[in-house]
């Protein structure tokens, strides 16, 4: 069973040897920044695709414009992908038990 956790464990983690300690300024539509993590930043989808490739003479912080994102929403999406980040979610069973015991 260990073996399985670790093994979901590695799975669920974004590349963290490669990111580790490089930051990212995310900017909302009203212009608020947020500085986070990039591997933390690196767990939403959108803001994943709008993270250039690194190259060698790039510096450790990059500002992402997120023109469509309010800053209440981005606060409460950082602040869900750095818990989980720091404590990797559980993988839901499927199909649910609970849904297909009340059908049979």
């Amino acid at each position: 069973m260990a073996a399985e956790q670790t093994e979901d464990k590695k799975i669920d983690e974004p590349e963290a040897d490669e990111d580790d300690g490089k930051m990212v300024d995310l900017v909302s539509q009203e212009g608020d920044n947020f500085q986070v993590e990039k591997r933390v930043a690196k767990m939403s989808e959108l803001v994943k695709t709008m993270i250039p490739e690194e190259e060698d003479g790039e510096t450790d912080q990059q500002e992402i414009p997120l023109p469509n994102v309010k800053s209440q929403i981005l606060g409460k999406v950082m602040e869900f992908c750095k818990h989980y980040c720091e404590e990797p979610m559980n993988e839901i069973e499927k199909p649910l038990k609970r849904f297909v015991a009340s059908y049979f």
